[in-house]
């Protein structure tokens, strides 16, 4: 039950935080910019935390998980940033949603072993993405003028249906990013403290991105966009800690439930920025939905 919690938890918080937040400023400022906020936000949340936790021991093992969760998750955020930058959420998000697929994949690849019904629901889910990923997308226009990314000194355009293509192949980038993250913390997070396994993604983003681009005076943040990078960086921290928690009873229950993310995100697209769908789109969407209440029954 916990598992199930952990990972519904999860599901929630990040889709929140992308759809309603992180998204709306990477728009704003740029995906590189937006991504140095909210691990600058996780870090500082999880400086008044882990240092109660001390007596740690940091084996070989446990560094190489923390290393594969941290660097996994800040390479997915950067990408799927970029992704709805041109594309809409209702393409993008299902895809990365595949995340908790790509773990189970992972799992299985390191020595767990499936049912047919299993490896049955993980095709169902992969045959939804390619649905949602390969329709012709509905042009829509937009007013909203182009905001510039100061990391990167250009022009951001707002999301246009001509792109969704373009951004469906980065976010099956982003989707297998984030699977690699999801088993690398739920690995790290069975045998060190839950703070510790979800510190590595803050600590690498600001080491990699926050810094170099303070230092270049590029670190800028305007004030309609300052409170959506810090509840974004807020709900970043939040869902891996209840991924984490959930994890630590069943990686592959967990992680799949967590793969709703996409899905919470596109209807929240659809309903708070109404986002055009074609009708092969929601096909695709219900047989990702499918594909994961049905690992979700088989794996609970």
């Amino acid at each position: 039950m916990l598992a199930v919690l952990g990972g519904l938890g999860a599901a929630v918080i990040w889709s929140v935080g992308t759809a309603g937040f992180s998204s709306r400023a990477a728009r704003k400022l740029g995906p590189t910019t937006t991504l140095a906020w909210v691990m600058l936000v996780g870090l500082v949340v999880l400086a008044f935390v882990v240092p109660w936790y001390t007596d740690v021991h940091l084996s070989a093992a446990a560094a190489g998980w923390l290393l594969l969760g941290g660097a996994g998750n800040v390479g997915g955020l950067l990408i799927v940033y970029h992704a709805v930058r041109i594309g809409q959420l209702g393409v993008v998000m299902p895809i990365v949603g595949a995340e908790g697929g790509i773990a189970a994949l992972i799992s299985i690849a390191a020595g767990q072993t499936v049912t047919a019904v299993d490896a049955a629901a993980l095709t169902v889910t992969v045959i939804g993405v390619m649905m949602t990923a390969t329709a012709r997308p509905v042009l829509r226009t937009s007013s909203e003028p182009p905001a510039a990314d100061p990391s990167l000194g250009t022009a951001v355009a707002t999301p246009r249906g001509h792109a969704d293509r373009r951004a469906a192949a980065w976010a099956v980038l982003a989707a297998t990013s984030f699977g690699a993250s999801l088993f690398g913390t739920a690995k790290a997070g069975n045998v060190l403290p839950l703070a510790w396994a979800v510190l590595p993604p803050r600590l690498i983003g600001v080491l990699v991105l926050t810094i170099p681009l303070a230092l270049q005076r590029k670190l800028r943040c305007t004030r309609d966009a300052a409170h959506l990078v810090v509840a974004g960086g807020l709900c970043e921290v939040g869902g891996f800690v209840s991924y984490a928690l959930g994890a630590r009873h069943d990686i592959a229950v967990a992680a799949v439930l967590a793969s709703l993310t996409g899905a919470i995100s596109a209807g929240i697209g659809r309903i708070l920025f109404r986002e055009r769908l074609r009708v092969i789109q929601l096909l695709g969407i219900a047989v990702i939905f499918a594909g994961v209440a049905t690992l979700s029954a088989v794996t609970a």
